[in-house]
């Protein structure tokens, strides 16, 4: 638990968490963050079917510093609804299987005193009962980081965090089906430096676990270049199961 002098003197961030079907996950989501401890945390649901607005709203009533939304689905679109209604100097966006580290707070204070505009976590994998995922994550995780530190492009799963008024300025996240973050991140660089936070965070492994690591990664590669060659997001959503 952090102190509540040192929270007050840290930078005020509004968490914004996209949820869409996730009663499997819902008791860990909670868990997670009810620890973050957020000056705004905002649940922005993609229309669920599974009662996972209603189950936000009954873990986290009374508490008036946490609101769950509802909008159509896609994670761009959630995202996007969440960031309009945010009111606190930084956004952070949190994928709902994604793991905070409690002192990410840090992290945007160690930005704005490198007069950074917006960043990123390093990323770690959840282990696995598996010994050869494990070995696997580890190295994707490790060349998803230094990739991630030398380009100045990150993926949603690194928890992007962004100056409210700089996101404003490059005209919000864009709506697309796929690709939102690396497209986010390609407006910010020209218009402000970039942080490379060496905290973590923990996200699941499970589509590299259900479609297969190698299958993964050349599918992510292919997308990741054909999205630089051009190739439309919405062609680039066929190809990717479940996008949201």
């Amino acid at each position: 638990m952090q102190n509540v002098d040192k929270l007050k003197s840290l930078p005020a961030v509004s968490i914004i968490v996209p949820v869409f079907n996730e009663a499997a996950q819902l008791n860990g989501l909670i868990a997670a963050a009810s620890s973050w401890q957020a000056d705004e945390l905002i649940f922005v649901d993609g229309s669920s079917d599974d009662g996972t607005a209603n189950s936000l709203k009954q873990a986290f009533a009374g508490h008036d510093e946490v609101a769950v939304l509802s909008t159509t689905a896609g994670r761009a679109q959630q995202m996007q609804y969440g960031a309009e209604r945010a009111v606190c100097d930084w956004v952070l966006f949190v994928h709902a299987d994604t793991l905070l580290p409690l002192n990410y707070r840090d992290a945007l204070l160690a930005a704005e005193q490198e007069s950074c505009g917006w960043g990123r976590f390093n990323l770690k994998f959840s282990p696995s009962s598996s010994t050869y995922l494990n070995k696997a994550m580890r190295v994707i995780a490790a060349f998803i980081n230094t990739r991630s530190r030398l380009t100045r492009i990150a993926t949603g799963d690194q928890a992007l965090f962004v100056q409210a008024e700089l996101l404003k300025r490059v005209g919000g996240v864009p709506i697309q089906p796929i690709m939102e973050d690396i497209e986010l991140c390609k407006r910010l660089k020209p218009m402000a430096k970039h942080y490379a936070s060496q905290l973590t965070v923990i996200t699941s492994p499970r589509r590299w676990q259900k479609k297969g690591v190698v299958s993964t990664v050349l599918l992510m590669w292919f997308m990741r270049l054909a999205y630089f060659l051009g190739v439309p997001a919405a062609r680039l959503a066929k190809l990717y199961a479940n996008v949201r």
